[in-house]
């Protein structure tokens, strides 16, 4: 119901974040197990449309940047035109800190540029330094990198999938699949 999702971005914007993971695993039990795997990501590999968010997809719905969840194609469409920029899709996630991989495969319509489509954490809880944690830029292909989410205050982090094309650039399609973020041993 539109009070659910209403209810999860309100308990996120007010800080509360364990409540909304605990509303969003009320949803989870009614979904079908979609994965095994230690893939920290709710829903990565797409295989179904958003239950909750922003505790799994939020996507972009505007003029210059949209995306869709294709569950039967398991992949996540990404339409950006010229000069769009933002995040395409997110999700709240709790990472400790440690060492981290982010693997994804990601085809396009057209070439696009190397920084048009990147994966950023930052720390979603007010008032708590935000430690820099290096963008990843998106290779066309299946690629994985990894990163180190730092000793710090934060605990609960905003992994998105961020857009950035240039006012020049004829805009683009892209079809991610695959995603995941797991924990290095």
């Amino acid at each position: 119901m539109d009070t659910d999702y209403a209810l999860a971005w309100r308990l996120v914007g007010a800080g509360q974040f364990d409540n909304a993971r605990q509303l969003a695993r009320m949803f989870e039990k009614s979904a079908p197990n979609i994965s095994s795997t230690n893939n920290l990501l709710v829903n990565g590999n797409f295989a179904r449309q958003p239950l909750l968010p922003p505790l799994d997809w939020a996507l972009a719905t505007s003029g210059h940047l949209g995306s869709s969840i294709d569950a039967k194609g398991k992949r996540l469409t990404i339409s950006a035109i010229a000069g769009a920029f933002g995040n395409a899709a997110r999700q709240l996630i709790d990472l400790e800190p440690g060492n981290y991989r982010v693997a994804w495969t990601i085809e396009a319509n057209e070439a696009i540029g190397d920084d048009s489509l990147s994966v950023n954490l930052a720390c979603a809880e007010k008032g708590v330094p935000n430690i820099a944690i290096p963008q990843m830029n998106l290779a066309m292909g299946t690629h994985h990198q990894d990163i180190v989410v730092p000793t710090g205050d934060c605990r609960w982090y905003w992994f998105s999938i961020d857009a950035h094309v240039p006012d020049d650039s004829a805009g683009f399609d892209a079809f991610l699949s695959k995603l995941s973020l797991t924990r290095l041993r």
